[in-house]
């Protein structure tokens, strides 16, 4: 059961890396003005900071939803990547974990295997507060020192990770509290969604096969208009519950919620198994995958699907090939 599931992850991430290098296929733009500001969410970039010097940019999405900006210093000693992006659940303490994660399973990232990892929570302007997640860890090899820090502005999502041959861990953070002081952000229009660590669920998720449900597309084309995916709520507290592969993680409601929800690794794409609707029955499930700006009804089980169940759905409904799936396309200004 644990190769399966570790193989059918791995087919996943391989397609999602393809997924990723298509959707980034265009050619990067080179900046034209020293500050460039992204209209959508109105987040100002300056061209320099700590030394490091902005690069080009790419658009994920094609629609501004998913923003990569490099950063540079002199004979590459250090060098950065600026996210600016969506998710239909924008809760800033999941996607800090999945980033986190994220970082520690990448090989080319250097990572020290016997160093032990710094996490903390501070605000833009290095006071410790639960405003933006900061994760450092010392380098190997060439690598000094990598860290990835994380907040959240308007529902848009930013993330910071640098690498260094010359910083230390201490100073890779303080480098990353720079940056994101560097930006100027929108006035606050929302609530504040503030970064903190997710505790482990008590009780680990079901394990066991649900009974799939044979969906027509017509059946799912005249239930999508009335009952849309529709992603979890950003008021609701979770707990996490481990998968084989790091990227790859489920969260539930510890409020004890039916369903949960399934990180598709970190630019914001998850799953989610909720009962069904209309009536919500408490033995049929739908499973509802998010992208960056669309979202799919991916498929049906009688029974609370596992994670091995979930991902071949999750992995055909991103590549657009799964009968039955019904996409919607979810407004740039949703918060």
């Amino acid at each position: 059961m644990r190769s399966r599931s570790i193989s059918a992850a791995l087919a996943f991430l391989a397609s999602l890396i393809s997924l990723e290098a298509r959707a980034v296929a265009q050619p990067p733009v080179v900046f034209t003005s020293a500050e460039w500001q992204h209209r959508l969410s109105g987040i100002a970039v300056p061209h320099s900071v700590e030394g490091i010097a902005r690069g080009e940019w790419e658009d994920s999405s094609g629609r501004g939803l998913n923003v990569i900006i490099q950063y540079g210093s002199p004979q590459d000693a250090s060098w950065a990547t600026l996210y600016i992006y969506r998710s239909a659940v924008a809760n800033p303490s999941i996607w800090f974990e999945s980033a986190r994660r994220a970082l520690e399973a990448n090989p080319n990232l250097g990572i020290d295997p016997g160093a032990a990892p710094e996490v903390s929570f501070f605000d833009s302007n290095g006071n410790e507060t639960a405003d933006t997640g900061l994760f450092v860890v010392s380098g190997a090899g060439d690598l000094r020192s990598t860290g990835l820090a994380l907040t959240e502005i308007n529902g848009w999502l930013i993330k910071v990770r640098l690498s260094s041959r010359t910083l230390d861990p201490t100073a890779n953070r303080a480098a990353l509290l720079s940056i994101l002081a560097s930006l100027t952000l929108p006035q606050r229009t929302g609530a504040e969604r503030r970064v903190s660590a997710i505790s482990q669920c008590a009780e680990p998720l079901p394990t066991r096969h649900a009974r799939a449900e044979t969906v027509s597309t017509m059946q799912a084309m005249i239930e999508a208009p009335a009952f849309p995916p529709t992603p979890p709520s950003l008021d609701q507290t979770y707990c996490g519950n481990e998968l084989p592969i790091p990227v790859l993680r489920t969260y539930r409601a510890i409020d004890g919620s039916p369903g949960y929800l399934m990180t598709l690794a970190d630019s914001g794409r998850f799953a989610h198994v909720r009962l069904s609707p209309p009536d919500n029955d408490n033995e049929r499930y739908r499973v509802d995958v998010f992208d960056v700006g669309v979202a799919h009804i991916a498929g049906y089980f009688m029974g609370l699907p596992s994670p091995d169940q979930v991902t071949p759905l999750a992995m055909n409904a991103l590549q657009g090939r799964s009968l039955g799936v019904v996409t919607q396309s979810l407004p740039a200004s949703a918060p």
